[in-house]
């Protein structure tokens, strides 16, 4: 059986060029037909062999120093409760914390869905929505760095009648100086506070960009609520996106 080259199927599947629209010449000559229409005398070209992929392995070798494993110049800063079976600590002075107002919307489902930092020009917008938290730089005992927004005391309630946040803020407190993890006790609706038994060192908070660096790269990609235009007020509002 005789195999076609490349070249017949190309003519094989050529259409013919349309010949252009002969026109009748006018009476006083004008409109009479161009002799050169270069169209007429153009050659369809062959159709090219598609390009080889690997036609030059230097594509592919990469340089030496390629690390794929390289850390992200700004990666994004979690915003979580620290783990239970994890070792904590937060970091001390003032400057490195902040008490803000925090929305956790809902999915449709009403399962929680994201948490959003609110401005104080929002906070009549999301009434009875925002909690007040603290907000606590962490670092664990791996060096993961997370912001903490622990829940403050509801109040006008006594002491003791809110033992989860009041707990949760004496362990946040415990860890500037110690090594500290908190795990949820739900027979006494509060937190129990762990120290390793053997000591680890210090972490070094030289290291740990600041406060409002961490804030960015945490509440980044449209988490920040600041006016009536976002999409979250919109949602609470009632308004539609237009």
């Amino acid at each position: 059986m005789t195999r076609k080259s490349v070249s017949d199927k190309s003519e094989q599947n050529q259409i013919p060029p349309v010949p252009p629209e002969k026109t009748q010449p006018a009476p006083n000559g004008e409109g009479a037909p161009d002799e050169l229409d270069m169209d007429e005398f153009a050659v369809e070209a062959e159709a090219a062999p598609a390009p080889d992929e690997i036609d030059n392995l230097e594509d592919f070798a990469l340089d030496q120093s390629f690390n794929p494993n390289e850390v992200e110049h700004d990666p994004p800063v979690p915003v979580r409760r620290p783990p239970p079976d994890v070792y904590f600590r937060t970091r001390p002075g003032d400057e490195h914390t902040l008490t803000v107002g925090i929305y956790e919307s809902s999915a449709d489902d009403g399962e929680r869905s994201d948490v959003y930092l609110v401005k104080r020009n929002m906070m009549r917008v999301f009434e009875g929505l925002v909690t007040q938290r603290q907000l606590f730089v962490c670092i664990t005992a791996q060096g993961r760095i997370f912001l903490w927004p622990a829940k403050l005391p509801r109040p006008g309630r006594r002491s003791g009648g809110d033992r989860y946040n009041e707990t949760a803020l004496k362990g946040a407190e415990l860890a500037k100086t110690v090594w500290t993890r908190v795990v949820s006790d739900q027979e006494f609706r509060c937190y129990r506070i762990k120290h390793p038994a053997d000591p680890f060192p210090d972490p070094d908070w030289s290291k740990v960009p600041p406060l409002k660096e961490l804030v960015r790269r945490g509440f980044g990609d449209g988490r920040v609520i600041g006016s009536p235009d976002h999409p979250e007020a919109k949602r609470v509002i009632g308004r539609r996106n237009k």
